[in-house]
């Protein structure tokens, strides 16, 4: 391979570089689910949160992370089932061991089983908890790691046209 090969190679895996690293691909919005209870000493507050695939609700299928729930002072761990809520989730999951239900489930792991609980047909609790949904912050690039990239980039150009020049020819 000749040194004008090699350089070749490295331009365009720079090129390949920047722009990975300045495009982005079209992804789901990602979103924050925060459940405030009114019975906190029953039901406590949870959060989850979940990467939106175009309709704004949750759907089981989209979570991405849960905060666990206590209910009644046992502490579960899993979210398996969220209910049909307005504005809120539509209903997706299933719930272990119980008939479909407009419900919330959660489950657990107790000593290698899976023990779940619905919200005991509740869909909202009754009120039991206020739902506020929030679209969570998409990184920004900071300026100077685009600054210094574009920098290293024209870097990389001057010096593949310094070396496309003819030298010229010595005496």
């Amino acid at each position: 391979m000749t040194g004008h090969q090699r350089h070749k190679g490295t331009w365009a895996a720079a090129v390949l570089i920047a722009l990975g690293g300045l495009t982005t691909s079209a992804s789901a919005t990602p979103y924050r689910l925060e459940a405030v209870s009114s019975a906190p000493s029953s039901f406590s507050d949870f959060w989850l949160e979940f990467d939106d695939t175009g309709d704004g609700l949750l759907q089981i299928g989209e979570l991405v992370s849960f905060s666990g729930i206590t209910i009644s002072d046992v502490p579960y761990e899993t979210l398996a089932q969220v209910p049909d809520l307005a504005d809120v989730s539509s209903l997706s999951g299933t719930c272990p061991g119980f008939a479909p239900a407009n419900t919330w489930c959660f489950t657990r792991e107790v000593q290698g089983e899976v023990e779940a609980r619905q919200t005991d047909g509740l869909t909202d609790g009754n009120g039991l908890w206020s739902f506020t949904r929030l679209p969570l912050v998409q990184p920004v690039p900071e300026p100077t790691s685009a600054a210094l990239l574009l920098l290293a980039l024209a870097g990389l150009a001057a010096s593949h046209h310094r070396q496309k020049r003819p030298h010229a020819a010595k005496s």
